[in-house]
């Protein structure tokens, strides 16, 4: 069970006509008893009050073992006596303390002052003056100070994890309810984010890459779609460059017999994946038609000298030369040259797929220009692209395919693997969503 903690802490000062009644304990009690019914608290145990000076009955004990002693005429045993009737005749002060449920009330008197303070302390809010009106009831007032201040639980400022859209500004920022994985490895910043609006994202260099919320979106999408235009019905295999989080490799592990080859030069950031990225790559590290590989996809391949049906470039941003001096582990990867290298390791009909950034912001849309560019110098008419619906990446993201000496029919009647966010109609949506005006 919880509750909204709303607390409130009330200080009183007050000077009195009478000083002498701040002397008597039992009347501070009875004032506490009937605030506490009052303002309707539970009392826990009954007030309990400490008379000053504390000492005085120390005192007391002291002179009796003397006088026990035979030194009853000693002068310290005719100092201590002196000492106690002084004390006798003074006049002094008393604390009185209450436990209730709600938390303390508590009195302090200085009748050489005519003064007290008294305090009320609740987790929950209560009547003020119904409080002051208990107190006037007990004492005659000639001054009285009222201070009341709110108890609050502090709340902590959220961690917030912040993406970039656009060099205007534009971003988005997110509130991370844990930080699952915070690493630099040997290529990049690598952090595994669980976030509360996104579930459990996988974030690069600062860049948002995949998110739990819309892994279905962004990997049946970049799977299926192009598939849906070959042949994979039998022993297909597929090459993903990148894809480092698993959850391609997941997808396009549904087709039967698939052999799935990936390339993901980072092996800090795939393990640190299938440790914390469960939910996107759903085991596929496991299954025993996946193989991963921590090489140059180019400079090794002799270990994987077989053609493929699909390729799948599941990469980072600045794919092309850097031009803000940053690095990533994807910088230049993509040129015509290395792509007509990539589609030669293609079956007839097969296609090459790659994810191209969020054309609604400036940045996004260069980076799709070139990309379809690129495409376009290597398959000439057969190229096109979809664009998922996509919170994650700011508003939408764009995907780019070419195919290997076909054309590309889009027509999404062809599905045979199970999906849960894919269909026919959202395929078409997707086809539907890509504007034109985005290739320079």
């Amino acid at each position: 069970m919880s509750f909204d903690y709303d607390g409130l802490h009330l200080m009183i000062d007050a000077v009195v006509e009478d000083g002498k009644k701040l002397t008597d304990g039992s009347l501070g009690e009875k004032m506490i008893e009937e605030i506490v019914s009052a303002i309707d608290m539970t009392m826990i145990l009954p007030p309990v009050t400490v008379k000053f000076p504390h000492s005085t009955c120390e005192m007391q004990r002291v002179l009796e073992d003397l006088k026990k002693e035979g030194l009853g005429d000693s002068s310290t045993a005719l100092l201590l006596d002196k000492r106690l009737k002084e004390r006798r005749e003074e006049s002094y002060g008393y604390s009185t303390f209450a436990m209730i449920a709600e938390s303390h009330l508590s009195i302090h008197t200085f009748p050489e002052l005519g003064y007290f303070s008294f305090d009320c302390y609740s987790c929950k809010t209560f009547d003020v003056e119904a409080v002051i009106s208990s107190i006037k009831n007990h004492f005659a007032i000639r001054k009285i100070e009222v201070q009341t201040a709110k108890r609050r639980v502090p709340k902590a400022e959220p961690v917030i994890c912040e993406t970039e859209h656009d060099d205007h500004g534009t971003s988005q920022k997110w509130v991370v309810k844990n930080t699952l994985f915070s690493k630099k490895t040997q290529f990049q910043q690598c952090e595994i984010l669980d976030l509360e609006a996104l579930g459990r994202c996988l974030v690069l260099d600062g860049v948002l890459q995949v998110s739990e919320y819309d892994t279905e979106r962004y990997h049946e999408a970049m799977a299926h779609i192009p598939l849906s235009e070959i042949d994979v019905s039998s022993d297909p295999k597929f090459l993903i460059v990148g894809g480092g989080d698993g959850a391609l490799a997941h997808e396009l592990l549904k087709y039967n017999s698939a052999k799935v080859y990936q390339f993901d030069i980072d092996a800090e950031v795939c393990a640190a994946a299938k440790e914390h990225l469960s939910v996107l790559h759903r085991g596929s590290f496991d299954n025993s038609r996946f193989y991963l590989y921590h090489t140059d996809v180019f400079k090794t391949r002799s270990e994987h000298a077989h053609e493929y049906d699909a390729i799948f470039l599941d990469l980072t941003d600045d794919r092309y030369e850097s031009t803000d001096g940053d690095y990533t582990p994807a910088t230049g990867f993509l040129t015509t040259a290395s792509l007509l290298n990539l589609k030669s390791w293609l079956k007839p009909g097969g296609t090459i797929v790659i994810q191209a950034d969020n054309p609604d912001f400036e940045v996004g849309r260069k980076e799709y220009s070139m990309i379809h560019s690129v495409f376009t110098s290597c398959f000439g008419e057969n190229v096109s692209s979809f664009v998922i619906p996509s919170i994650t990446y700011g508003s939408s993201l764009a995907f780019v395919y070419g195919r290997d000496g076909a054309p590309i029919a889009q027509e999404f009647n062809k599905f045979i693997v199970d999906r849960k966010w894919l269909t026919s109609a959202t395929a078409n949506a997707c086809v539907a969503l890509v504007d034109e005006k985005w290739i320079a």
